[in-house]
């Protein structure tokens, strides 16, 4: 029961993540806003730590962990809140889908021992053809749009090289210390950056981003990235990358049905081709292989 309470959260808060920040974004200025959900994030990180009196992993290889995920998570965030002013919510969920082939392909660059298969390298084609897509709809929907779409793709690129990075560093240290030691690296790093641009604050307190900045505080920043690594640590690989199919999905639909958003033709073939290209790359070599095993016998009895 509780890892399907942590997978449903997961998927819920990373579906209304993308509108989240956009509404954020409607009446605080760009770095309060981040700086405030990581600093909420962080502290309600460590409420949770006290709470259950659970001991934060403090050696030498945990705050390279921390330090590595924490300094990824803030370039990441950064351009995610500047692109989001330039896109739809829906847009910027897509084009976070992207983030597992995005790993692989560094990983298969950076981790010793790494491959790529032949359907994973297509799945890779279809995604930047699905890619390509989304891009021609941003150019037909807004004339600055493909300033947003550049700026997400770099939020993937630091998200992904971070995940890769961190992989070896991780292994051993629990979801909660994990969670709360990046995002806390995290928040410290956008502190500095929100004093060095000024240390703007909102001249008066509107409640739409207020609310949304809270909840991407408590539920964006800590439940969902302690979730995350639970489920990371029960589940297998391909139940995990379910989540990554089914939240761009919701978040489409939910920046349509809430916040009026527009989508054309483009934009939803390159939702399909993004969404078809996980699907063979994260399951395309299982379900060949399994295919393989049912067909052999058939080819051996044949011979016989």
């Amino acid at each position: 029961m509780a890892i399907v309470l942590a997978f449903s959260t997961v998927v819920l808060v990373w579906a209304t993540t993308p509108l989240a920040m956009s509404w954020s974004l409607e009446g605080f200025p760009l770095t309060f806003t981040t700086m405030v959900r990581l600093v909420g994030g962080a502290l309600s990180f460590w409420t949770v730590l006290l709470v259950c009196r659970h001991r934060f992993a403090n050696h030498k290889k945990a705050w390279r962990f921390y330090l590595i995920g924490g300094t990824s998570m803030c370039l990441a965030l950064t351009c995610s809140y500047i692109g989001a002013g330039y896109v739809s919510s829906g847009m910027l969920a897509v084009l976070f889908g992207l983030s597992p082939i995005g790993t692989c392909l560094l990983a298969r660059w950076i981790l010793p021992g790494e491959s790529i298969s032949r359907l994973k390298a297509a799945a890779m084609v279809l995604g930047c053809l699905g890619l390509a897509y989304v891009f021609e709809s941003s150019l037909a929907l807004s004339a600055d749009a493909w300033i947003g779409v550049l700026y997400i793709l770099a939020a993937v690129t630091f998200f992904c090289l971070g995940s890769v990075l961190g992989k070896k560093l991780g292994e051993g240290i629990d979801s909660l210390s994990a969670g709360t030691g990046v995002v806390s690296v995290a928040a410290v790093g956008f502190v500095f950056i929100w004093l060095v641009n000024g240390a703007d604050i909102p001249t008066q307190l509107v409640l739409k981003p207020a609310l949304t900045t809270g909840y991407l505080a408590v539920f964006g920043s800590c439940l969902a990235m302690w979730g995350y690594f639970h489920v990371l640590q029960q589940l297998p690989t391909s139940r995990v990358a379910l989540m990554k199919l089914i939240s761009p999905i919701f978040a489409v639909w939910l920046g349509v049905q809430l916040n009026g958003e527009q989508i054309n033709a483009s934009m939803l073939i390159g939702t399909a081709l993004v969404i078809t290209a996980l699907l063979v790359f994260e399951w395309g070599d299982i379900l060949v292989s399994r295919v393989g095993r049912v067909l052999k016998p058939l080819e051996q009895a044949e011979q016989t």
